[in-house]
């Protein structure tokens, strides 16, 4: 059973802010092959919000399916993109990428609350 392949977390602007591969399927990727990658799907998720013919005001891509991986995409309100690849045969891959919004958000909040109390002179 392989699961969980690999995530990543986009910035609004297309820009690569994390990757973490869990199994290797592809062959000797470079840190600029990942980057390259998050690029191309950023600008590929702009052009299907855009073309969609069921809404004027399409999400963009929500999940993608091959025989041998399954993308599954969430944006949150600020754009910023988390992308998750797995086994085809993974449930539940919307649940896994809210609980890594959520720790993302608790990190963001945790190192900005960090920041403002050093900034402030103290801990309490």
């Amino acid at each position: 059973k392989m699961g969980i392949i690999s995530v990543y977390i986009i910035n609004k602007a297309g820009g690569l802010i994390y990757q973490k591969d869990f199994m290797t399927l592809y062959a000797n990727l470079t840190s600029n092959d990942y980057l390259r990658m998050a690029g191309i799907f950023h600008g590929v998720y702009a052009i299907a919000s855009k073309l969609s013919p069921v809404s004027l005001k399409s999400s963009g891509i929500l999940e993608l399916e091959a025989d041998t991986i399954k993308l599954r995409c969430f944006q949150s309100v600020t754009g910023t993109k988390f992308i998750v690849i797995a086994d085809p045969k993974q449930q539940n891959l919307e649940g896994f990428l809210s609980e890594v919004y959520e720790l993302y958000s608790d990190c963001l909040l945790y190192t900005s609350d960090a920041a403002d109390e050093e900034d402030s002179g103290g801990l309490g």
